[in-house]
């Protein structure tokens, strides 16, 4: 399905690869609706500009999340990771020493009651319910050995993905 890819993405985020999660759809019947339809997922690119060189430069620094169903308003996934004094955007990486207090920023809005989850790979750290329908707030994250891949995902009350940010690669030296 749409989402299999995932497992495979993680891995070589892991491995030392940098990939960009990208979201689009291959689908030659027009009358088909929902995941899988024309136009379904989506890839929503942070871009300085709506020149095709802006939104290329934000999909190699991974500066996108997918929308699994592009209809979903309002939809906004965004997040930073910081440790002693740096950062590193969605898509980005940072080099940090082991033990080093790291922490993630959030920045989502989506439908009231849905869940952001916070995630090292594919285990889930953390749940937060978007009660008002947006977060903004600032969570620890647990200090690792060798890469970490720490990304968010949404989904609907009803477990649903909605969508899939990028990942921040976490390297410790």
């Amino acid at each position: 399905g749409p989402v299999s890819g995932i497992p495979f993405w993680l891995s070589q985020l892991a491995g030392g690869r940098t990939m960009t999660a990208v979201g689009g759809s291959d689908n030659h019947r027009p009358d088909k609706h929902g995941l899988g339809a024309v136009g379904a997922p989506v890839t929503v690119v942070f871009a300085r500009d709506l020149t095709q060189a802006a939104i290329l430069d934000g999909i190699r620094a991974g500066r996108s999340f997918v929308a699994i169903d592009p209809a979903m308003r309002p939809l906004h996934l965004d997040f930073t990771v910081h440790a002693d004094g740096r950062e590193a955007a969605m898509g980005g990486t940072l080099s940090m020493r082991r033990h080093q207090g790291v922490s993630i920023v959030v920045d989502v809005t989506g439908p009231a009651d849905s869940l952001l989850e916070i995630l090292e790979g594919e285990t889930v750290l953390a749940r937060h319910a978007l009660r008002q329908g947006a977060l903004q707030a600032r969570y620890p994250l647990p200090s690792g050995t060798g890469v970490q891949v720490v990304r968010i995902q949404l989904r609907s009350a009803d477990g649903r993905l909605l969508a899939l940010g990028n990942a921040v690669r976490l390297q410790h030296d």
